[in-house]
């Protein structure tokens, strides 16, 4: 495949030298006979200078498809020549043709490739003057409408998707990621497209390029050749010079775009600027141009050769013969076996058992859907990788999964999120699971336990199985592939950590693959009663949560009430039905990326609230076009009950720049709790970051205490700081150096003094940290506050659930059942790096009408307590009552079983463990009677 691909793009560059140098003369014995601009060195060489490019590297690992436009571009350029040079039809149909071949793949990839033949038509009228502008106009409209006629059945896909389905531009890479590494050094040597960099812990994404970026002399030889055409068309007198100048230069300024980022040029920055729109976003790929510029110095490098040659005729073909190895010589992949990346070699037969699961799957009818779980980002099985799952290729029924872009409609995407994400952190209630597959018409649940799972840090195979085998409603599984050897991490990431660590031995290992039939399955397509249907106030997060209430019943209709908004008449017949209601706490207010399928959320915000600056990544799902702020759960802060000043915290930023972490937000530098606090800059640069702190009431002191993180590792922290006390004309500003006291672990903090004044708003910059001006910040913890202390100033933070539903029902919802369902936002404790984004449930809602309610929930014991609090929770008697006190500074996250007690219960079998890492230092105590 890829040596078809090649040769077809090898060809094209040589029919296009062969056709634009075309001249024909006659022979001295008057035939007719053909002259052309490059002779047979110049043409081999520009041929493998193009076809052997490093930007096929880019590509060739995993979407190869996008290669074809490659290969097109000088077939396209010379169709249009020769729809210019004869007129007619003939050729633009040709050129039709081509497009035919290669459309349909990617919409960026051809518009980019469409440079080349306008710039040829350009350089005709213009500068060759070989054709008439009412020739080029009869000849663009003549390709045009033969290209859109053939093309519309993948323009049409892409309008209907475009208009109905996901957008897929905003949940993809943003242009932020692409302008990272679109730099003119990497594009004009055939490179710079944002994949070719990146890596997992797996090791990287592509191969080779940890040849092209370390390796010296492949550095060298590749910005050699592009060198190397500069000089031959600097030097060069050749009649289409300025064309393939031009087409160097367009490619290098439409794929550099907007790099760098923060700095890009007047043109860039009016791209970048157009990006935040759907159609500029559409466009984002810019290095996609890159075979512009591979193409011109492909040609130039040729024409040097042919140029030498035709001054010294002995040396024509050995300079083409030196070229060539140095051609072949900057493709190492082609002869060191790296072509094909070996993350991506697998057996060609997948294991059998996969296809034995399809059968099984098949025969028991297309009625209703297979749910695999868990989603994963990639499909990276233990076997092989092969990015897309393998299931739906293998079977005829309906299937539905998570994958790091989900398909559908934004509701049903939001409802597969709110499910699937609560595998991999560990949240799910199994009583959730079949209520919610029913809703979804899904007939089994297929479990995948043969994927390489600390890829992308999903969930382990062992605990899966074990909440799923104990999940109600679900019948004995069909087994498909052996359960030993168990799935083990490998030796790249082995995941032996706090979850493992804390994970029973005893948990039976699953089989490669089973399918769960669901008892009492639900088919895809239903009618249910109009009477009594589900109104709700929230998204698929409540229902998920809702339904392991049981209050989620599959065979009656549901609607969202912020569907209906807009649409009174609509409500007013929902509602008149007799409607149950429901209020949840869910679709929040909150930022959301999409790189990963864990930590991908915000923090709720508040109503009104906007970002301080525009965040290329933050690209939410729109569940509700049309919804206000009275449609969403959105938070509140405000001065605690007796204080004197409340405020309100923002931040330029917190957390990290690849996954969201909401425990970091800014509103925790003033609730008054030490192990909560602001963070930013993990992994990142914080030069500059700012907390923003606004007064409701003027405040006048003489000092504010400052405490930075105490209660995670931390590498790094803020070692000087500016105060900036107030905004506007009436500033004023202080430098503090952060000493230790800012960061003692008794929380005590350190008190900063100055003459004393009046202000409503308090800015602190971060100035300088402990490690400098560094440049690399792998694996740096970030930097903040736990508390600011402001005389006067305690805070409180309550999230405000959303008002329509009962605000439209009003005193009539006395008559409607009605239910609020509250969910409290939680880590997995076993994860030590993070820290609950709740740490209590504090919710605001209204009544329209006084009524009376039954409160149940769910309760845990908190695996933060101490070990003889939780010993006294358990009823076991301490040293007061006749027992024995035990007590330990540390016990393994997460993990209530392990703590003190346990190494002095008689029972062998249950024990004490420390933390994970660093083990010295920590200790247990015994208190007896």
């Amino acid at each position: 495949w890829l040596a078809t691909v090649m040769f077809a793009a090898g060809m094209g560059v040589r029919y296009l030298l062969r056709t634009i140098g075309r001249t024909p003369f006659r022979g001295d014995g008057g035939e007719e006979r053909t002259r052309f601009a490059l002779g047979s060195a110049g043409i081999l060489v520009a041929t493998l200078a193009y076809m052997l490019s490093p930007y096929l590297l880019d590509y060739s690992a995993r979407i190869s498809v996008i290669l074809l436009p490659w290969a097109a571009l000088p077939w396209l350029i010379a169709l249009a020549a020769q729809s210019l040079r004869h007129g007619g039809w003939r050729y633009p149909a040709w050129f039709a043709f081509v497009v035919l071949l290669v459309g349909g793949i990617n919409a960026t990839a051809l518009i980019m490739i469409g440079i080349g033949p306008l710039l040829w038509v350009a350089h005709a009228v213009w500068v060759d003057r070989e054709a008439t502008g009412r020739q080029a106009l009869a000849a663009m409209a003549r390709m045009g409408v033969l290209t859109l006629t053939t093309s519309l059945w993948w323009i049409g896909g892409l309008w209907a998707e475009g208009r109905y389905g996901l957008p897929v531009i905003r949940y993809t890479e943003s242009y932020r990621t692409v302008a990272a590494s679109s730099n003119a050094p990497e594009v004009l040597r055939g490179l710079g497209y944002w994949f070719f960099y990146g890596d997992d812990k797996l090791g990287p994404w592509i191969e080779p390029s940890v040849t092209y970026t370390t390796r010296g002399w492949v550095l060298a030889l590749s910005y050699f050749l592009p060198i190397a055409a500069f000089a031959s068309a600097a030097l060069l007198r050749w009649r289409y010079r300025a064309y393939f100048i031009a087409l160097i230069v367009f490619g290098t300024l439409t794929a550099v775009a907007a790099h760098p980022w923060d700095s890009p040029s007047g043109l860039g920055g009016v791209f970048k600027e157009f990006t935040r729109t759907d159609a500029g976003l559409a466009l984002r790929s810019t290095p996609r141009a890159v075979p512009l510029i591979i193409l011109g110095t492909a040609v130039f490098l040729g024409a040097g050769i042919d140029a030498l040659g035709r001054r010294i005729p002995r040396l024509a073909w050995p300079a083409a013969a030196v070229a060539c190895a140095l051609i072949l010589a900057n493709m190492p992949p082609m002869w060191n076996g790296t072509m094909v990346a070996a993350n991506l070699e697998r057996p060609e037969q997948i294991p059998s058992y996969w296809n034995e699961n399809a059968a099984y799957l098949d025969a028991r009818g297309e009625g209703t859907r297979v749910l695999e779980i868990p989603g994963a980002d990639f499909a990276s099985y233990r076997w092989g990788n092969t990015v897309d799952p393998v299931l739906p290729g293998l079977m005829n029924r309906p299937y539905v999964a998570r994958e790091l872009f989900t398909w559908g409609s934004p509701p049903s995407a939001n409802l597969i999120n709110a499910l699937d994400s609560r595998l991999h952190q560990e949240t799910m209630d199994r009583e959730a699971l079949v209520p919610i597959a029913q809703l979804m018409g899904v007939g089994d649940i297929n479990v995948r336990s043969d994927l390489q799972y600390e890829r992308y840090r999903i969930a382990r195979p062992r605990a899966l199985w074990d909440l799923i085998r104990r999940t109600p409603g679900l019948g004995e599984p069909a087994r498909f592939g052996p359960s030993d050897p168990p799935n083990l991490a490998g030796p790249e990431q082995p995941m032996l950590d706090e979850v493992e660590q804390g994970t029973p031995p005893t948990l039976e290992e699953p089989p490669r693959v089973a399918a769960f039939p669901v008892k009492d399955p639900l088919p895809i397509v239903r009618t249910v009663s109009a009477d009594q249907p589900l109104l709700a106030a929230g998204d698929g997060e409540g229902l998920v949560d809702a339904a392991s209430l049981n209050l989620i019943n599959p065979r009656q209709a549901i609607f969202y009430s912020a569907s209906l908004v807009g649409n009174q008449t609509a409500f007013d017949d929902v509602y008149g039905n007799g409607a149950d209601l429901m209020v949840t706490d869910s679709n929040r207010k909150r930022s959301r990326r999409w790189g990963a399928l864990r930590e991908n959320t915000g923090y709720t915000e508040r109503a009104g609230e906007t970002p301080l600056a525009f965040d290329p990544t933050d690209q939410r799902l729109d569940v509700f076009p049309g919804a206000g702020d009275d449609f969403y759960t959105v938070t509140q802060q405000r001065g605690q009950p007796g204080s004197t000043v409340g405020a309100v915290a923002t931040a330029t930023g917190y957390g990290n720049p690849i996954t969201y972490t909401p425990d970091d937000r800014p509103a925790n530098a003033l609730d008054g709790d030490p192990l909560t606090a602001w963070r930013v800059g993990a992994i990142s640069n914080v030069q500059d970051e700012k907390l923003f702190i606004d007064l409701d009431k003027p405040v006048t002191t003489d000092h504010v205490n400052l405490l930075q993180p105490i209660n995670l590792e931390r590498t790094r922290w803020i070692t000087k700081a500016r105060l900036i006390f107030g905004e506007g004309e009436t500033t004023s500003s202080i430098d503090v150096d952060l000493t230790d006291a800012s960061r003692n672990e008794d929380a005590s903090g350190q008190n900063v003094t100055f003459p004393s004044r009046t202000f409503t708003k308090l800015t602190i910059q971060v100035l300088e940290t402990n490690l400098g001006n560094s440049t690399q910040f792998d694996g740096v913890s970030g930097v903040g506050f736990a508390e600011v202390r402001i005389p006067g100033v305690e805070n409180e933070e309550l999230v405000r659930v959303p008002t329509d539903l009962l605000d439209r029902a009003g005193p009539s919802s006395i008559d409607h059942r009605l239910s609020l369902v509250f969910t409290r936002q939680r880590s997995n404790p076993a994860e030590p790096v993070r820290t609950d984004e709740e740490v209590a449930m504090r919710r605001v809602f209204s009544l329209p009408t006084a009524r009376a309610f039954s409160v149940g929930g769910t309760a845990r014991l908190s695996a933060y307590l101490h070990d003889d609090v939780i010993d006294r929770f358990l009823g076991l008697p301490d040293a007061a009552a006749g027992g024995v006190t035990a007590r330990a500074d540390v016990h393994l996250p997460g993990n209530l079983e392990q703590r003190a007690s346990a190494a002095i219960d008689g029972d062998p079998t249950t024990f004490w463990t420390s933390i994970y890492q660093n083990q010295t230092g920590h200790w247990l105590d015994y208190t007896t009677a």
